[in-house]
Protein backbone atom coordinates (compact mmCIF):
# COMPACT_ATOMS: atom_id res chain seq x y z
CA UNK A 1 0.00 0.00 0.00
CA UNK A 2 1.86 3.32 -0.98
CA UNK A 3 2.02 5.85 1.23
CA UNK A 4 3.46 9.64 0.57
CA UNK A 5 5.89 9.54 3.89
CA UNK A 6 7.56 13.30 5.29
CA UNK A 7 10.83 13.94 3.59
CA UNK A 8 13.96 14.83 5.09
CA UNK A 9 15.50 18.27 5.73
CA UNK A 10 18.30 18.88 3.17
CA UNK A 11 17.17 18.44 -0.48
CA UNK A 12 16.54 22.25 -0.66
CA UNK A 13 17.03 25.08 -3.47
CA UNK A 14 16.63 28.48 -2.67
CA UNK A 15 15.61 31.03 -5.86
CA UNK A 16 15.72 34.87 -5.51
CA UNK A 17 14.53 37.56 -8.18
CA UNK A 18 14.27 41.30 -7.94
CA UNK A 19 10.61 42.25 -7.99
CA UNK A 20 8.91 43.38 -11.03
CA UNK A 21 5.91 43.54 -12.56
CA UNK A 22 7.02 41.44 -15.68
CA UNK A 23 6.29 37.95 -15.60
CA UNK A 24 8.65 37.70 -17.95
CA UNK A 25 11.71 39.14 -16.23
CA UNK A 26 11.05 37.55 -12.92
CA UNK A 27 11.01 34.06 -14.77
CA UNK A 28 14.29 34.54 -16.52
CA UNK A 29 15.75 36.00 -13.50
CA UNK A 30 14.45 33.01 -11.54
CA UNK A 31 16.03 30.86 -14.05
CA UNK A 32 19.54 33.01 -13.63
CA UNK A 33 19.78 32.52 -10.22
CA UNK A 34 19.00 28.68 -10.27
CA UNK A 35 22.03 28.53 -12.85
CA UNK A 36 24.46 30.78 -10.70
CA UNK A 37 23.61 28.77 -7.67
CA UNK A 38 24.68 25.53 -9.66
CA UNK A 39 27.94 27.08 -11.07
CA UNK A 40 28.79 28.54 -7.72
CA UNK A 41 27.26 26.82 -4.81
CA UNK A 42 23.98 27.52 -2.92
CA UNK A 43 22.67 27.62 0.56
CA UNK A 44 23.71 25.56 2.92
CA UNK A 45 20.82 26.10 6.09
CA UNK A 46 17.67 28.15 6.10
CA UNK A 47 15.52 28.67 9.07
CA UNK A 48 12.97 31.41 9.95
CA UNK A 49 10.19 29.62 7.55
CA UNK A 50 7.62 30.72 10.70
CA UNK A 51 4.32 32.95 10.45
CA UNK A 52 2.73 34.17 13.13
CA UNK A 53 -0.12 36.43 14.19
CA UNK A 54 -0.31 39.41 16.25
CA UNK A 55 -3.74 39.06 18.32
CA UNK A 56 -5.55 41.99 20.40
CA UNK A 57 -7.43 40.47 23.85
CA UNK A 58 -10.89 41.69 24.75
CA UNK A 59 -11.93 41.00 28.16
CA UNK A 60 -15.50 41.21 28.18
CA UNK A 61 -17.11 43.02 31.40
CA UNK A 62 -19.49 39.67 33.00
CA UNK A 63 -17.76 37.59 31.54
CA UNK A 64 -15.22 35.72 33.27
CA UNK A 65 -14.84 32.29 31.35
CA UNK A 66 -12.31 33.44 28.60
CA UNK A 67 -11.32 36.73 26.79
CA UNK A 68 -11.97 37.54 23.46
CA UNK A 69 -9.01 37.14 20.63
CA UNK A 70 -9.29 39.12 17.67
CA UNK A 71 -6.70 39.34 14.50
CA UNK A 72 -4.84 42.40 14.47
CA UNK A 73 -1.91 41.84 11.70
CA UNK A 74 0.58 38.70 10.23
CA UNK A 75 4.01 38.94 11.49
CA UNK A 76 6.79 37.26 9.70
CA UNK A 77 10.46 36.74 11.43
CA UNK A 78 13.53 36.94 8.75
CA UNK A 79 14.51 34.40 7.08
CA UNK A 80 18.40 33.29 7.96
CA UNK A 81 20.40 32.05 4.84
CA UNK A 82 23.49 30.54 5.22
CA UNK A 83 26.31 29.38 2.98
CA UNK A 84 29.98 28.59 2.52
CA UNK A 85 31.95 31.35 1.40
CA UNK A 86 33.40 31.01 -2.46
CA UNK A 87 34.38 34.41 -4.74
CA UNK A 88 30.98 35.14 -5.57
CA UNK A 89 30.19 38.83 -4.61
CA UNK A 90 26.70 38.81 -5.37
CA UNK A 91 25.38 38.80 -1.56
CA UNK A 92 27.32 41.52 -0.96
CA UNK A 93 26.52 42.98 -4.42
CA UNK A 94 22.59 43.14 -3.63
CA UNK A 95 23.31 44.86 0.03
CA UNK A 96 25.53 47.40 -2.02
CA UNK A 97 22.95 48.67 -3.78
CA UNK A 98 20.07 48.96 -1.66
CA UNK A 99 22.64 50.80 0.76
CA UNK A 100 23.79 52.92 -2.07
CA UNK A 101 20.86 53.33 -3.94
CA UNK A 102 22.70 51.99 -7.07
CA UNK A 103 19.80 49.87 -8.69
CA UNK A 104 19.85 46.32 -9.57
CA UNK A 105 22.94 44.68 -8.84
CA UNK A 106 25.17 42.42 -11.09
CA UNK A 107 24.35 38.97 -10.97
CA UNK A 108 27.05 35.63 -10.23
CA UNK A 109 30.43 36.59 -11.95
CA UNK A 110 29.69 39.76 -11.71
CA UNK A 111 27.58 39.53 -15.01
CA UNK A 112 24.63 42.12 -14.84
CA UNK A 113 21.84 39.97 -15.24
CA UNK A 114 19.40 42.60 -14.07
CA UNK A 115 20.19 44.89 -17.11
CA UNK A 116 20.34 41.64 -20.13
CA UNK A 117 17.03 40.23 -18.70
CA UNK A 118 15.44 43.34 -18.77
CA UNK A 119 16.51 43.65 -22.10
CA UNK A 120 15.25 40.22 -22.94
CA UNK A 121 11.66 41.21 -21.44
CA UNK A 122 11.68 44.60 -23.32
CA UNK A 123 12.21 42.19 -26.82
CA UNK A 124 8.99 40.21 -25.54
CA UNK A 125 7.02 43.50 -25.30
CA UNK A 126 6.79 42.34 -21.05
CA UNK A 127 9.64 45.04 -20.21
CA UNK A 128 8.93 47.49 -17.16
CA UNK A 129 7.30 50.59 -18.88
CA UNK A 130 9.63 52.86 -16.14
CA UNK A 131 13.09 52.15 -14.75
CA UNK A 132 13.43 49.69 -12.03
CA UNK A 133 13.20 51.05 -8.49
CA UNK A 134 16.87 52.52 -6.85
CA UNK A 135 16.33 50.46 -3.87
CA UNK A 136 16.06 46.24 -5.34
CA UNK A 137 13.81 44.19 -3.23
CA UNK A 138 13.40 40.47 -4.31
CA UNK A 139 11.02 37.86 -4.23
CA UNK A 140 11.97 34.05 -3.75
CA UNK A 141 10.74 30.69 -3.99
CA UNK A 142 12.25 27.95 -1.36
CA UNK A 143 11.96 24.51 -2.43
CA UNK A 144 12.10 21.21 -0.56
CA UNK A 145 12.67 18.38 -2.66
CA UNK A 146 11.77 14.25 -2.09
CA UNK A 147 14.50 12.43 -1.54
CA UNK A 148 13.90 9.61 -3.96
CA UNK A 149 13.09 10.28 -7.74
CA UNK A 150 10.29 9.93 -9.17
CA UNK A 151 8.26 6.43 -8.33
CA UNK A 152 11.86 5.56 -5.88
CA UNK A 153 14.10 5.93 -9.23
CA UNK A 154 17.16 7.50 -7.80
CA UNK A 155 20.04 4.85 -8.16
CA UNK A 156 20.08 5.94 -11.92
CA UNK A 157 22.99 7.99 -12.38
CA UNK A 158 21.74 11.08 -13.65
CA UNK A 159 18.24 10.55 -13.82
CA UNK A 160 17.07 9.95 -10.08
CA UNK A 161 17.88 13.60 -9.37
CA UNK A 162 16.21 15.17 -12.38
CA UNK A 163 12.97 13.39 -11.33
CA UNK A 164 12.90 14.76 -7.92
CA UNK A 165 9.78 16.51 -6.97
CA UNK A 166 8.90 19.22 -4.97
CA UNK A 167 7.65 18.53 -1.82
CA UNK A 168 6.88 21.76 -0.37
CA UNK A 169 7.81 25.53 -1.33
CA UNK A 170 7.47 28.68 0.26
CA UNK A 171 7.26 31.90 -1.18
CA UNK A 172 8.21 35.21 0.09
CA UNK A 173 7.93 38.90 -1.17
CA UNK A 174 9.65 41.96 -0.79
CA UNK A 175 12.66 41.02 1.11
CA UNK A 176 15.53 43.15 1.63
CA UNK A 177 19.12 42.23 3.18
CA UNK A 178 18.40 43.38 6.93
CA UNK A 179 21.64 41.91 7.95
CA UNK A 180 25.12 39.95 6.27
CA UNK A 181 26.59 38.39 8.54
CA UNK A 182 30.99 37.43 7.39
CA UNK A 183 32.71 34.49 8.49
CA UNK A 184 34.26 34.09 11.77
CA UNK A 185 37.95 33.60 11.14
CA UNK A 186 40.18 31.08 13.75
CA UNK A 187 43.78 30.47 12.43
CA UNK A 188 43.56 27.02 14.86
CA UNK A 189 40.11 25.84 13.02
CA UNK A 190 39.53 23.77 10.01
CA UNK A 191 35.82 24.61 9.69
CA UNK A 192 34.00 26.55 6.59
CA UNK A 193 33.58 29.76 6.38
CA UNK A 194 30.02 30.62 6.60
CA UNK A 195 28.35 33.73 5.64
CA UNK A 196 24.94 34.40 7.02
CA UNK A 197 22.38 36.86 5.14
CA UNK A 198 18.98 37.96 6.84
CA UNK A 199 16.31 38.75 4.87
CA UNK A 200 13.37 41.16 6.16
CA UNK A 201 10.51 40.53 4.12
CA UNK A 202 6.72 41.88 3.68
CA UNK A 203 5.01 38.13 3.19
CA UNK A 204 5.27 34.48 3.56
CA UNK A 205 3.20 31.71 2.17
CA UNK A 206 3.50 28.11 1.41
CA UNK A 207 2.08 27.14 -1.80
CA UNK A 208 -0.03 23.86 -2.34
CA UNK A 209 1.34 21.19 -3.89
CA UNK A 210 -1.59 19.02 -4.24
CA UNK A 211 -0.62 18.06 -8.01
CA UNK A 212 2.85 16.85 -7.44
CA UNK A 213 1.39 14.60 -4.18
CA UNK A 214 -1.19 12.52 -6.49
CA UNK A 215 1.32 12.41 -8.87
CA UNK A 216 3.95 10.56 -6.13
CA UNK A 217 1.43 9.06 -4.97
CA UNK A 218 0.76 7.48 -8.67
CA UNK A 219 4.07 6.52 -9.25
CA UNK A 220 4.46 4.78 -5.67
CA UNK A 221 1.41 2.15 -6.57
CA UNK A 222 3.08 1.71 -10.03
CA UNK A 223 6.53 0.36 -8.40
CA UNK A 224 4.56 -1.43 -5.97
CA UNK A 225 2.64 -3.48 -8.15
CA UNK A 226 5.64 -3.87 -10.65
CA UNK A 227 7.69 -5.04 -7.53
CA UNK A 228 5.00 -7.54 -6.41
CA UNK A 229 4.20 -8.64 -9.64
CA UNK A 230 8.19 -9.53 -10.36
CA UNK A 231 8.12 -11.46 -6.85
CA UNK A 232 5.52 -14.02 -7.54
CA UNK A 233 7.24 -17.55 -8.59
CA UNK A 234 5.18 -19.79 -10.94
Amino acid sequence: MPLVQPTVNFNFLITMWDHSDSNTLNALSALANIAGQMALGGFSEITGLNTEMELETYQEGGNNAHPHKFFKYAKYPNIVCKRGVTFSTDLADWYNAVVNHLGAPPGPLGIPVGAALSAVASAFGDGPSSPPPQIVKKDGLIILFDRNGLGGISSVPGIGGLLRLPVAIWSFQGALPERLQGPALNAKGNEIAIETLELSHEGLSRVSLDIFGAVAGAAGAVAGAVSVSGSVSI
